[in-house]
């Protein structure tokens, strides 16, 4: 990868910017920016290990947040163009060209929420790799969460309520980027909605549920106590005792006494 030379790159993201609203011209000159910062002589451990089965540039985090901030900048100008530059984006297959996208798809406040929602109905599929939903679920629903959190929960929902493990398990991964957003204080929903899991877990969830249940009890350790209490008041699976020893932890001391006692008597 050459050397990250400011003015150069100020120019170059300065140059996208004037195609921000001409798509296939963006995307062409996109295309040769990455190309030619790209890190040809990586080799994995050299830092954060990449996605796996999907192309990667491995571009110096600057010129990412070059581009991201050009980008912010333009879609609080043109909002109806950030969306077609979005579903372009994203019809790359490329990690950082999809991570554009779903910036794009974060930064958009439309009037009319559904385009968005739409996007998620397309782009959100349990195929996808596990680490483009989570950039999708935590960048590109960071709107979502702030200005329109029941609709999105709502959609969720729709996921777990499905019939399909992989369904379920991607709510749940959509779900824990909810609760890990400290912006995002109505917690009592997402109790609501993992309780039946863990009243009777599936293999394949076991560790969406055992991330959600961290999550929240870092988030709220009270609310956490309390709702755990509720879930051993009735016959509780051994999958799901063994979940919450894991999180004992994580919780105040003067409850962890209370809680083990209620998971021997489950053993």
């Amino acid at each position: 990868m050459p050397a990250v030379q400011i003015a150069r790159l100020k120019n170059e993201v300065a140059g996208l910017g004037l195609l921000f609203s001409h798509p296939i011209e963006f995307k062409r000159r996109l295309d040769h920016v990455l190309d030619f910062y790209t890190d040809r002589v990586y080799r994995a451990g050299q830092s954060v290990p990449p996605p796996l089965l999907i192309p990667i540039y491995h571009i110096h985090p600057l010129v990412m947040q070059q581009i991201e901030l050009e980008l912010q900048r333009k879609c609080q100008e043109d909002e109806t163009a950030a969306l077609a530059l979005a579903d372009l984006l994203w019809t790359d297959h490329h990690f950082e060209t999809r991570q554009l996208a779903v910036f794009l798809l974060g930064q958009i406040s439309l009037d009319l929420p559904q385009p968005i929602f739409q996007r998620f109905q397309e782009w959100a599929r349990p195929e996808e790799p596990a680490e483009i939903l989570e950039m999708l679920f935590n960048r590109g629903s960071a709107r979502l969460r702030k200005e329109q959190s029941g609709m999105w929960l709502e959609t969720i929902q729709k996921w777990l309520d499905s019939s399909s493990t992989a369904l379920q398990n991607m709510g749940l991964q959509a779900l824990l980027a909810v609760v890990n957003d400290r912006q995002f204080n109505n917690l009592p929903p997402a109790y609501r909605m993992i309780s039946k899991f863990l009243h009777s877990p599936h293999t394949a969830l076991v560790r969406s549920l055992q991330d959600l249940l961290e999550a929240l009890a870092r988030r709220s350790p009270t609310e956490t106590v309390y709702f755990l209490r509720q879930i051993l008041g009735s016959p509780t699976p051994m999958t799901t005792v063994r979940m919450i020893r894991k999180i004992l932890p994580l919780l105040p001391v003067e409850a962890q006494a209370n809680l083990r006692q209620m998971l021997i008597s489950r053993s």
